[in-house]
């Protein structure tokens, strides 16, 4: 793809095309370069990073393995027993844009623009196949916001008596940030990761959840526990015995995160820096993630927690 003379919206909308076009009307895999990177390709000579970084894509869409982790054993050094299923979940929502494209109706509003909820879910013992579900959803919860009464009352010149002036009514818009269909997701998942294991019920759930902070505050502690409830929820729905639950919320390094007194229970969170290769394979530059643990039904705790992550 060649973006010189294009402007954002272009080339997003462009590549857009071409990722549909390839893959859900051909059925092929598709990965996408730009022209600038494709020509110089021959002048690198030793560096490997871009073309091996293209094999990775395309070797993971055609169901190959890029890499392998130790992870099961690192269930079993942490009396973790029976099947563990990793998740990762998120919601992404969708850019400012104008009024308009909030539409209104009687009752639930409709949402021109809905967000994407995503859920992808280990599918075998070894944690490094993680098949996905998506939907999606409506952005905003909105409700009318409350008429407040003004302090200066008005005489009627026509009856004689006294109007209490009223604010226009106005709705409110807030972010709905929790998962709406993540029971049928996980139900989904669930039978994903039976066929392909053999194995009929999972024991424990390690849920890391992106988007969510602790400046949410009460709203966060109720998707948290809404969430739970899908996850057990899909489980009884299978007929399954409920699962241990330990729900993980990372972001990157943000220091609302940090502060010991925001840390629900008594635990705390903790950083773990990961190192990210450059463009060019030389320079190594390093990502700040926290993660915190609002639920640990695994009982995993602090330790085994980072080691987990750092794999």
């Amino acid at each position: 793809m060649d973006p010189v003379g294009k402007d954002a919206k272009e080339v997003a909308n462009a590549t857009a095309d071409f990722h549909r076009i390839g893959d859900l009307v051909a059925g092929v895999p598709t990965v996408h370069a730009s022209k600038a990177a494709l020509e110089a390709m021959p002048e690198w000579k030793d560096q490997t990073y871009f073309p091996a970084n293209i094999a990775r894509k395309v070797k993971f869409m055609l169901g190959g393995t890029n890499y392998q982790t130790n992870i099961a054993a690192k269930f079993k050094e942490m009396k973790v027993d029976g099947g563990v299923m990793v998740v990762g979940a998120h919601v992404a929502h969708p850019g400012a844009g104008p009024a308009e494209t909030l539409q209104t109706v009687d009752g639930q509003p409709k949402i021109a623009r809905p967000s994407i909820a995503a859920v992808v879910a280990s599918a075998n013992d070894q944690h490094v196949h993680f098949p996905g579900s998506m939907r999606l959803q409506r952005t905003f919860d909105v409700k009318m916001k409350e008429k407040s009464g003004s302090t200066s009352p008005k005489k009627n010149e026509m009856k004689g008596d006294l109007e209490i002036l009223s604010e226009p009514q106005k709705l409110i818009y807030t972010t709905r940030v929790r998962i709406d269909e993540l029971k049928e997701m996980m139900i989904e998942r669930v039978e994903a990761w039976s066929k392909r294991t053999g194995k009929k019920s999972l024991k424990s759930i390690l849920f890391f959840r992106d988007g969510l902070t602790r400046e949410m505050g009460d709203v966060m502690n109720q998707v948290v526990d809404q969430e739970c409830k899908a996850i057990k929820d899909a489980f009884k729905s299978l007929n399954l015995p409920s699962p241990a639950i330990t729900y993980v919320v990372f972001t990157k390094k943000l220091k609302i995160l940090t502060h010991l007194e925001s840390s629900p229970l008594g635990l705390v969170p903790f950083e773990y820096t990961r190192p990210v290769a450059s463009t060019d394979d030389k320079i190594i530059s390093r990502k700040n993630y926290v993660y915190t643990v609002l639920k640990d039904e695994m009982k995993l705790g602090k330790a085994n927690m980072e080691v987990l992550v750092s794999l």
